[in-house]
């Protein structure tokens, strides 16, 4: 188990669950982007994938249901408790857009906590391994059949004439 401390509020803190602390800025982030129309890129691709707006206001609305819940019961597990918000009857494009809105937020935050903790021209702690595992999981992947097949048919269809 990792590193865990008390917080000013006596709860404990572990830097391998900080996202408890993160995910506020995070939600408030996404709706502030949503908003004023920022991913308007994100909308019209769910929408090509059958999820309207609504939907994706939807899929907002059960995430938050899903963090209302979490604590509620504690028979219940990560699907149970997804199932209980309604994600799962949302539109697998809303379920989508709302994930890579949280991974774009999520993106900008990680940028943010390299930038303050560490040195400028310096390699971020721990980023070696990360960058090996990374190498290996796209190796394995790419060696799959259906990522040679699909790399092949991609490439025959932008060969032009």
């Amino acid at each position: 188990m990792g590193m865990q401390v008390r917080d000013n509020e006596g709860r404990l803190f572990s830097p391998a669950r900080d996202l408890r602390y993160a995910y506020p800025n995070a939600i408030t982030a996404i709706c502030e982007h949503f908003n004023r129309g920022a991913w308007q890129d994100l909308v019209d691709v769910c929408a090509r994938e059958g999820a309207s707006f609504d939907d994706l206001c939807d899929a907002m609305e059960a995430f938050i249901q899903f963090l209302n819940l979490c604590t509620k019961d504690p028979e219940q597990n990560l699907q149970q408790v997804l199932d209980e918000a309604g994600w799962f009857r949302l539109p697998p494009a809303a379920q989508i857009g709302l994930m890579a809105m949280f991974g774009r937020v999520a993106t900008g935050q990680l940028f943010d906590a390299i930038r303050s903790t560490t040195p400028l021209g310096e390699k971020p702690e721990g980023i070696a391994p990360l960058a090996t595992l990374a190498i290996h999981v796209l190796r394995t992947a790419r060696q799959r059949p259906w990522y040679v097949r699909w790399w092949r048919w991609r490439q025959e269809s932008t060969d032009g004439p």
